[in-house]
């Protein structure tokens, strides 16, 4: 391996030496061709660097979003994208395209930032040769319709615009970023009806008040983000989007989902984490057999027990779900509930009633991450320990936990203390961190950072 890695740093070598590279550059866009050699990947992984121009210069970009714009784009498919998406990251990282900011606790890059220089690269590539409009970040108040014209891939994000004109129209348009316009309060159904092959729409915090009844015209429509958005409700045209896999309304407005979600058949993800308006969730949700990525974290008003509405023993249907995270306001979680979950891979509960882990738990043998909130937790039994591929157990507010599992055979375990109020102001005590010998390797004080189920 050592001899194959030297010769490819030789022919690198050479063929700077051959092609008279003198700029920058054009140096630097040896190593966006290299991307290319990278077996099975090739201009996938090329795109997906490129696309990282639709971000504003020197902005910490969060890994799980940019990986949601390559699985809309189509760029990263598979049965398990969002790991994929995260090897590509890991490989852009490893070849210095990106700068990682913050790993998580098994390496994998969580935020990352694109030099300036490279940034200008791959925005370079991206306008030149791949029909991208990239202006995010450059103080626009105006929408640049005639800019747009011919374009496949257009980022207005973090701008000043207030309005689409009614007029524009966008047939061939495939990802479209307005993200952080928050004056936008609206996008004309004329403009939304034309967007006939639109694969991504992130209206995150925006001003946008509601959505046209035209949505059902995106049938191609695949990434759709709503983050921070004081959108009220989705119209029921929504449940014609047979292609849509990811839906973020994270942090929104929202106060219902429509039943037609249930039509929703391709749904990998939906994000309802911190929707304090929401009290319910359709039971249509319950036939989303695609789905991977369900978040409720923070939404406490969800109630889990009213007939007619979801209930938690519903997710049992759910059989391919690998990343849960949810506040079980209202029904008390039992044995049986949660056991058909077989997939699961990061899992969220906050268990406000209960003394013990379900021991049907045991059967999820592909769990990797575990986070607990469980004020009335008294054990965790040593089998929660035999897991294969748990790298990760976090503990929050378990104050009268009496015994833990043997420490010893996982690498990491956290202990999140419940917070405590001070006068005016609410801090929480310090976490104790194990290491893999069942050691108290560090403490530190709480960063402020709430975990969610996708972290």
């Amino acid at each position: 391996m050592a001899g194959s890695a030297s010769n490819e740093w030789e022919f690198k070598l050479q063929r700077l030496q051959n092609d008279g590279v003198h700029s920058l550059s054009d140096r630097l866009r040896l190593s966006y061709d290299a991307l290319a050699d990278v077996d099975g990947y090739v201009i996938s992984l090329q795109l997906c660097f490129v696309c990282l121009a639709a971000f504003s210069e020197d902005k910490v970009i969060y890994t799980e979003l940019a990986i949601k714009y390559w699985i809309g784009e189509g760029l990263v498919a598979g049965t398990n994208p969002f790991q994929i998406g995260e090897i590509y990251v890991n490989l852009l990282a490893d070849r210095c395209l990106i700068e990682p900011v913050r790993r998580g606790y098994d390496g994998n890059v969580v935020h990352f930032r694109v030099h300036d220089v490279l940034h200008d690269l791959a925005h370079q590539i991206a306008e030149k040769e791949e029909k991208c409009l990239f202006q995010a970040g450059r103080g626009l108040s105006e929408f640049p319709a005639h800019d747009c014209s011919g374009h496949v891939r257009v980022s207005l994000m973090v701008n000043s615009l207030t309005s689409i004109p009614k007029a524009f129209r966008a047939p061939y348009i495939r990802s479209l970023l307005l993200a952080h316009n928050t004056s936008l309060k609206e996008i004309p159904k004329e403009v939304i009806g034309s967007m006939t092959a639109l694969r991504v729409l992130d209206l995150s915090y925006t001003g946008l008040q509601s959505l046209p009844k035209s949505m059902g015209c995106l049938k191609h429509l695949v990434c759709l983000m709503l983050h921070h958005v004081p959108i009220k409700r989705l119209p029921n045209s929504v449940g014609a989007l047979k292609n849509l896999q990811i839906l973020d309304l994270s942090k929104s407005d929202i106060t219902e989902l429509p039943d037609g979600i249930s039509k929703l058949t391709s749904l990998k993800l939906l994000d309802v984490s911190s929707c304090e308006n929401l009290l319910r969730m359709p039971y249509g949700i319950s036939r989303l057999t695609s789905l991977e990525y369900l978040g409720a974290i923070r939404s406490s008003n969800i109630s889990w027990n009213k007939p007619e509405k979801l209930s938690i023993s519903d997710l049992g249907t759910l059989n391919q779900l690998k990343r849960l995270g949810f506040d079980n306001n209202g029904e008390i979680i039992r044995e049986g509930m949660l056991g058909s979950l077989r997939q699961m891979e990061y899992l969220y509960l906050r268990l406000t009633d209960m003394e013990r882990l379900p021991h049907d738990m045991t059967a999820m043998l592909k769990l990797r991450k575990l986070l607990l909130v469980g004020p009335q937790l008294l054990e965790i039994e040593n089998s929660f320990c035999e897991f294969q591929h748990l790298s990760y157990i976090s503990l929050f507010e378990c104050d009268i936990l009496k015994q833990l599992p043997a420490m010893q055979k996982l690498p990491y375990v956290l202990l999140q203390h419940r917070e405590v109020s001070r006068g005016r102001k609410s801090t929480s005590q310090a976490r104790s961190i194990f290491n893999g010998r069942g050691g108290e390797v560090g403490a530190a004080a709480n960063s402020g950072r709430k975990s969610t189920a996708f972290t």
